[in-house]
């Protein structure tokens, strides 16, 4: 009986070890696209910086930065997202497609400013992960495809 325990334990372990990469990386890829909503909503790039690399953090942060020259930030809003497929491409390193639908408008900081359209698309998106300092983060992100589905205001 004691080990017939020892051996269930062992297996448990075991399991627990391996880890599942999609899920992983979708994990990634969430708490991306949630910092991305609250980096672009506020203007400034600080929520990225534990969730990105160097280069993404830079081109994000230009995007940002052009946005506040404009007087505006990008209200958006993640409707969906699906992982539809992930491959290790290394220890560190993951590479993952996914399909996101999104909505979005520009939103004035000026006193006063009507905001942009309304606009919700469909993204196909691949991101590129790599693991530094032990956190799993998006390296690059590449777009695939988008598709407008619908405009309003």
């Amino acid at each position: 009986m004691r080990l017939k325990l020892i051996a269930l334990c062992l297996l448990s372990l075991l399991v627990a070890a391996c880890t599942d990469p999609k899920g992983e990386a979708e994990s990634v890829i969430r708490r991306y696209d949630a910092a991305l909503i609250k980096a672009f909503g506020s203007g400034s790039s600080d929520p990225l910086k534990d969730v990105v690399g160097k280069k993404e953090l830079r081109k994000i942060g230009t995007l940002i930065e052009y946005k506040g020259i404009a007087g505006l930030v990008l209200e958006s809003q993640l409707l969906s997202l699906a992982t539809d497929s992930c491959s290790k491409t290394g220890d560190d390193a993951m590479e993952a497609t996914t399909t996101e639908r999104w909505k979005y408008f520009d939103r004035s900081i000026k006193v006063g400013g009507a905001p942009g359209k309304t606009i919700e698309s469909e993204m196909k998106l691949k991101y590129f992960l790599k693991r530094e300092g032990g956190a799993w983060k998006v390296d690059k992100v590449e777009g695939i495809s988008q598709k407008t589905l619908d405009q309003k205001n």
